[in-house]
């Protein structure tokens, strides 16, 4: 598991009934089995990226509002991460490495 992908585990092991979407820059991801359901009731494209080359599929930022009310409408619970920095702060204050924060703040 990579640095970057820790936070979402942490926050989807305390929420494993909840599709949990995830912010990354101007995007939204799911991951491994929130993918499979991105991908069948979406009908995004899956991709394996990442260390373990991890299931994902995602959209544009414009695009989640419309797809988290589809998912809903299809029956599931959905969580959103949204990042409290930026790429640029976190690299300012933590070094190129450095992890942007994230947050859960819908359920």
């Amino acid at each position: 598991m990579s640095a970057s992908q820790r936070p979402y585990w942490t926050v989807k092991s305390q929420y494993m009934d909840v599709v949990l979407v995830f912010k990354v820059g101007k995007f939204y991801e799911l991951y491994e089995l929130d993918a499979e359901i991105g991908h069948k009731e979406l009908d995004w494209k899956m991709t394996f990226s990442g260390v373990g080359k991890c299931r994902q599929v995602g959209i544009s930022e414009s695009g989640i509002d419309d797809a988290v009310q589809k998912l809903i409408a299809h029956g599931y619970k959905v969580a959103r991460m949204e990042q409290t920095k930026t790429a640029d702060h976190a690299k300012a204050t933590g070094g190129a490495s450095a992890v942007i924060k994230r947050k859960l703040v819908h359920v």
